[in-house]
């Protein structure tokens, strides 16, 4: 009886043990099935012709992670609304070879209000050649290089080698891409970089000219990427090259990463918002939920208030962070402890700006009012 006790307890334990390492594989399992389907970003391809270098595009940006919505040529029927740009974080404009017809103006202010709203844009000639006929002249702030001036190589089915300007070899967009590299170009014209008084576009790559190959620019809340190439303009071929891909996915990567206002509370329930700066302590702050949006989405560890960190307490550095309805609206708010550091604040500074990133990579940012006092 007693060696049946020991065999039936035995079994029990290991039809316990099993449970509970299955469990543990579970929660890793869900963990990295999420950590890696966060990082895609959805996109709007807007085609100009359906290549085979298209379908190598969507193919490849597919395999990155991303969710690719392949609207039909021609991209100039557009509407905005077919589909609308509110289900998207980045659009790509393919316009090689539809040189020849615009956009619709709605569409073009449409584009520019979304990237204007934390929206990525990425295209490619020949939205520089439109803009310098007249045809395209209602999205200026996302068109970063001219046509047919300045040092250019102006080409139609030529080979080109693009080349990262010193300095930039470290920017996102050239992520895992070599410094050169020569690929054909279906359509290319390296035009004059299109000069911006607020927020200046950066040349990343340049076409053997010296003329831009690669711009960025940073437009209020979104972020615009341009190629000197224009792919489709004749055999389809650019969009297959390998570096290429890479680019256009690295650039829906990082024009992609939204940025999104949230409603925060520095010292909660208090106001004004009065503290000292002087490096010790901490300053209370609450990031404030709502119905259309969930704090359970913020990664604690990458919020900032302005460059204060979270406080970390412990041998595990815990950070001083929890949930709780701290407003009392029936929405969890994630409440937070900042790290107070000497000199970030000057006397006389009347607000404070939080950033951090949700999981999903998606960029956050929010300001409350401040008083400092001695």
């Amino acid at each position: 009886m007693k060696s049946m006790e020991k065999k039936g307890s035995a079994l029990l334990w290991r039809i316990v043990f099993t449970v509970m390492i299955s469990a543990v594989l579970a929660v890793f399992v869900t963990a990295g099935v999420s950590s890696a389907t966060t990082t895609g970003k959805r996109v709007l391809l807007l085609v100009d012709a359906d290549t085979a270098g298209t379908t190598a595009l969507v193919d490849a940006l597919t395999a990155a992670g991303n969710t690719v919505t392949r609207r039909p040529a021609p991209e100039y029927s557009w509407t905005g609304s077919d589909p609308a740009l509110a289900d998207f974080d980045c659009v790509i404009h393919l316009d090689g070879a539809t040189y020849y017809a615009p956009l619709p103006i709605l569409s073009q202010m449409m584009l520019t209000d979304f990237v204007r709203n934390g929206g990525g844009f990425i295209a490619s000639q020949w939205d520089g050649y439109e803009l310098a006929i007249g045809q395209q002249t209602s999205m200026p702030e996302l068109v970063l290089l001219r046509w047919a001036d300045g040092a250019t190589n102006n080409c139609g089915g030529c080979y080109i080698t693009y080349t990262a300007v010193s300095g930039q070899e470290t920017h996102p967009v050239l992520a895992g891409v070599p410094n050169s590299f020569t690929f054909f170009a279906d359509g290319h014209d390296a035009g004059s970089q299109v000069i911006f008084s607020v927020s200046p576009s950066i040349v990343l790559m340049t076409a053997p000219s010296g003329g831009p190959g690669v711009l960025v620019r940073e437009f209020e809340k979104g972020r615009v990427v341009n190629f000197s190439q224009a792919a489709n303009y004749s055999s389809g071929m650019t969009l297959q090259d390998p570096n290429i891909q890479l680019l256009y996915i690295n650039a829906v990567k990082w024009a992609g990463t939204r940025t999104i206002e949230v409603a925060i509370d520095i010292k909660p329930g208090s106001y004004p918002n009065c503290f000292n700066n002087n490096g010790f302590g901490v300053i209370p702050l609450a990031v404030l939920g709502s119905a259309d949006f969930s704090v359970r989405d913020i990664d604690p560890a990458s919020v900032l208030l302005e460059s204060l960190p979270i406080k970390v307490v412990g041998k595990n550095n815990n950070l001083l962070a929890h949930y709780e309805d701290i407003n009392a609206d029936g929405y969890e708010d994630l409440v937070l402890q900042m790290q107070d550091v000497d000199g970030v604040f000057a006397e006389g500074t009347t607000s404070a700006t939080l950033t951090g990133k949700l999981f999903d990579s998606t960029l956050i940012t929010g300001t409350d009012s401040i008083c400092i006092v001695p």
